[in-house]
């Protein structure tokens, strides 16, 4: 074949391939979009409450027994409230009712833990500027629970709760079959038996749980050895969570987005989350930070 006859097949062929449009199609919306990174105070931040347009959150275990008050705009803490009465063996996640706040000192990594306690405050206390507060003190146990020795397989760890109609809504981290429970309490200071509702095959450990402001929708967020992952449950039957329609959304990979530790809703269908300060040796992996999240579109799907 001669040049011209190759030029001119060449032409025939332009003509009928399709071209390929090489316009940027644009990006979806990323649901879950880092804001700001916080205070090293907070490198370990675990868990969140939203009140009055800002953030409140607390440190894991070892840390003084405080609330501190974030900026979500820009991460900056801008008031520290301690709890005079409180130490924080393991302080887990935060929740909130309409006249109180409630503490989870219930962290229980080796299942060994008989204190677990969880502390309730006067909503009050957070917008009265003062340093310190009180609290009313609720402990517990698992009844289910008969063996304390130390174990990494065990399901009496708790990292996730959150109040509706007068209880408390636990859901457990379950490090021997990757599920969780969900355990019912009273909110009323004293000593309590939680009382089991269901169990959900989270295919995974929870660290964080939350209600929507309207009730209707629940969240659980949590790791596998490697992902990070949120649970989105609704039309669901009166506290029956795992009752109704639900989805498993991946939210990418710790290497990237860091252990994902806090939850809570800010409106119907958004919120934020934070991570912990992911550290080996002196070297930081990932700052402590807050990510925006807007479920909206995941909404009324099935898994």
């Amino acid at each position: 074949m001669n040049n011209l006859s190759t030029l001119l097949l060449c032409l025939l062929v332009c003509l009928f391939i399709p071209r390929i449009n090489a316009q940027k199609l644009p990006q979806k919306r990323k649901i879950f979009k880092k804001t700001a990174n916080l205070d090293q105070a907070l490198n370990e931040t675990s868990g969140l409450i939203y009140a009055d347009g800002y953030i409140w959150t607390h440190n894991d275990g070892g840390d003084a027994p405080a609330l501190y008050k974030v900026d979500p705009k820009n991460g900056k803490t801008i008031q520290k409230l301690l709890i005079s009465n409180a130490k924080n063996v393991d302080w887990e996640d935060i929740t909130q009712d309409e006249h109180h706040v409630y503490i989870g000192d219930f962290g229980n990594n080796y299942g060994m833990r008989k204190d677990l306690t969880i502390y309730k405050i006067k909503r009050s206390a957070l917008s009265e500027k003062k340093p310190t507060t009180k609290a009313e003190i609720i402990t517990f146990i698992y009844p289910q629970q008969t063996d304390f020795q130390r174990s990494h397989t065990h399901n009496f760890d708790c990292e996730g709760f959150f109040a509706l109609n007068g209880q408390l809504h636990l859901f457990t981290k379950n490090r021997g079959d990757g599920m969780t429970q969900h355990y019912t309490l009273p909110t009323s200071a004293g000593n309590h038996k939680a009382q089991l509702q269901m169990t959900f095959n989270t295919e995974g450990q929870v660290t964080a749980a939350d209600i929507s402001p309207d009730g209707k929708t629940v969240i659980l967020t949590g790791y596998t050895p490697r992902k990070l992952f949120m649970w989105i449950y609704n039309d669901y039957t009166g506290t029956q969570f795992f009752s109704g329609t639900y989805r498993r959304i991946c939210m990418g990979r710790f290497v990237f987005r860091g252990q994902m530790e806090g939850v809570c809703f800010s409106g119907k269908e958004e919120g934020y989350i934070s991570a912990e300060q992911v550290k080996r040796k002196d070297f930081n992996i990932k700052k402590q930070h807050l990510r925006y999240f807007s479920i909206n579109k995941f909404m009324h799907k099935k898994r």
